[in-house]
């Protein structure tokens, strides 16, 4: 190898990660380079440097984070229709407040126009629409 191997390289070659023409190459390296086995512990150190100890309430909520549907008993199923509830709740009451104001009108000129002039049906209609009052 001509050039000294970087970090990564080192790191793979201690975890046995390397081919072997690769492995081959590095070895060479530090048979060639005397400062090699120094850098090479210090990799070494650093891949076993401390570790850190994880929570065991942040272990067990990305667990049900990551938990796969079939494995849950069909909670993702449950959550998914808790979710959709509200949303479909409220489109209905919109679409029922809607519809009954259409019906409401649509009786209101009916029974107030039937028996009218049209001229009185015009007036009704343009009050219905929202317009001033003759």
């Amino acid at each position: 190898m001509e050039k000294t191997p970087d970090e990564l390289t080192i790191a793979a070659y201690l975890e046995g990660r390397l081919d072997d023409e690769e492995r081959a190459a590095v070895e060479r390296w530090m048979a060639d380079t005397p400062e090699a086995v120094e850098l090479v512990a210090a990799c070494r150190d650093a891949l076993d440097g401390p570790t850190f100890a994880v929570p065991q309430s942040f272990v067990a909520k990305v667990s049900s984070l990551t938990e796969a549907p079939e494995a849950s008993g069909g909670a993702a199923q449950a959550a998914f229709w808790r979710d959709a509830y509200w949303p479909s709740a409220a489109a209905l009451v919109l679409l029922s407040c809607l519809l009954g104001v259409e019906l409401a009108r649509t009786a209101a000129t009916e029974a107030f126009a039937s028996d009218l002039p049209p001229v009185a049906e015009a007036v009704i209609e343009f009050d219905m629409a929202g317009g001033p009052l003759l």
